[in-house]
């Protein structure tokens, strides 16, 4: 047997063991085929979901730094606050970066 299905031999002597037997192996292909597709489906489902909540939860790390940097500042602590602020901004710069560059493709090695 080569690949998911009996070969057409095959399937013809299954049949004559059982008449229902050919429709039986392609009902449980058909199945598998679209239990395997509605898995991917929600795997793909939540990657998006991590991926947003991964997003909402950074910009709020973001903010939460950049206010925090301002009020410093505002409040006369000038060092503090530019180096909070400065470092939120650079630390998400970075990680921003580092996620949008391209993957390297590994040289042709297996």
């Amino acid at each position: 047997m080569q690949g998911p299905l009996p070969s057409a031999a095959e399937l013809a002597r299954y049949k004559e063991v059982d008449p229902r037997a050919p429709q039986v192996i392609l009902a449980q292909f058909r199945a598998e085929g679209l239990h395997r597709r509605r898995l991917e489906a929600e795997i793909v489902r939540g990657e998006n979901g991590r991926a947003s909540r991964g997003q909402v939860f950074a910009l709020l790390i973001l903010l939460v730094g950049l206010l925090a940097g301002v009020f410093l500042v505002r409040t006369g602590h000038d060092t503090a606050g530019t180096l909070i602020a400065g470092g939120n901004l650079l630390g998400m710069g970075a990680i921003f970066l580092r996620e949008t560059r391209p993957e390297p493709t590994g040289g042709g090695k297996d």
